[in-house]
């Protein structure tokens, strides 16, 4: 079994080392599914960026859904005494996903070889106004 290798495309950020800047303020900023305005912005730069050979992949997931009241997980789990109780709360490590997830890769580039652009530029491109 021979491989022949050849050059193709290029992670420009795949560890949280290698992301330029500061990892977890990034991911608080990013628009909210919400904020109209700020996806429009986020649609039209990944778009800008596309054309010029980088593909933008942006990660969405939710370690647990939180009670917006409490903050804690919706899930719960009966008690000894019949009391329900959030995982979050019973659990620190459960707790703790939230916390690991805004401080890990949300949004990974992509570009060919060939493309010169620095994730720096990337990134800045990816700044929204009035957020990152």
């Amino acid at each position: 079994l021979v491989c022949w290798r050849k050059a193709g495309p290029k992670s420009l950020w795949k560890r949280r080392g290698e992301f330029p800047g500061e990892l977890k303020k990034w991911n608080q900023n990013l628009p909210k599914s919400s904020d109209l305005e700020a996806q429009l912005q986020w649609s039209e730069a990944v778009s800008d960026l596309k054309t010029q050979g980088v593909l933008v992949v942006r990660h969405h997931f939710s370690p647990w859904m939180a009670d917006p009241l409490t903050h804690h997980s919706l899930l719960s789990v009966q008690e000894n005494n019949g009391k329900l109780e959030s995982v979050s709360e019973l659990s620190p490590l459960i707790h703790s996903l939230v916390d690991a997830w805004m401080s890990d890769i949300q949004v990974q580039a992509f570009c060919k070889s060939d493309v010169n652009i620095s994730k720096e530029k990337v990134i800045e491109r990816l700044t929204i106004k009035g957020g990152i």
